[in-house]
């Protein structure tokens, strides 16, 4: 049913959750809106407006359901605006997990630059990574993530940034560097496919393995080892990129 609102009711709505407001915005705390909350966030309202209230918050772009493949819907919404606009927290974490795991040193750089980098693009970007991310990492311009593969693999950190001005990606590994081709660059490969219109201007990697000749590689070369399958092999360090 259709649902009319005057500008001081709408206003009062999405304030519940979209706010400066130290109390009400613990109801999206950390960007996430949960769902099971909703009866309570507004509860001054007919509970039967709720599900429109959501529907609106997801129409206008404000907040975009939080759904995984194999998983369904997660019951969350995501509020990209609520998120932290600094990276301190995040790095200070990412530091403290470093000092945890000292064997987890830095491994490689992947660096994309985009053709335009619309704001819906970002959103469902930080709402597929965050299955893999570290709780409490993300900020409103990134993550930090961890590796969810088989116990056969090499741990791995990362640490994912995006700038609208430049329209860049950088994804920082640190250990294991099949984070890049498994989780993190999958996820944005499908954020990209859903928008035709952004395209991969440049792309390079950078071996971080220490050494003043470690390698670069650059869009072809990239290309080439994911099509193939291959690794990318630093000759200076002998670490290979999967």
């Amino acid at each position: 049913e259709d649902i009319v609102l005057q500008p001081a009711q709408l206003a009062g709505v999405l304030s519940k959750v979209i706010t400066a407001n130290s109390q009400c915005a613990a109801n999206s705390r950390d960007g996430l809106l949960r769902h099971a909350d909703l009866p309570s966030i507004w509860a001054d309202f007919d509970a039967r407006f709720h599900p429109g209230f959501l529907q609106l918050i997801h129409d206008s772009e404000l907040g975009y359901p939080l759904r995984l493949e194999g998983a369904g819907d997660l019951e969350a919404t995501l509020i990209p605006c609520m998120l932290e606009s600094s990276s301190a927290e995040a790095d200070a974490l990412l530091e403290q997990l470093r000092a945890r795991h000292p064997e987890l040193t830095e491994d490689a750089r992947l660096t994309f630059k985009l053709s335009s980098f619309p704001r819906r693009f970002a959103a469902q970007l930080h709402a597929k990574l965050r299955r893999i991310a570290v709780i409490g990492g993300w900020w409103q311009n990134g993550c930090m993530v961890n590796s969810r593969l088989q116990e056969s693999d090499a741990p791995a950190l990362g640490r994912v940034s995006w700038d609208a001005e430049p329209t860049t990606i950088v994804i920082t590994c640190f250990g294991g560097s099949r984070l890049l081709q498994r989780e993190v660059l999958g996820s944005l490969l499908s954020s990209l496919y859903n928008f035709p219109g952004v395209r991969v201007e440049e792309m390079s990697l950078a071996c971080l393995g220490g050494q003043t000749r470690c390698r670069r590689w650059y869009g072809d070369d990239i290309e080439e080892a994911l099509e193939d399958g291959k690794d990318l092999k630093c000759r200076a360090c002998q670490r290979r990129h999967h």
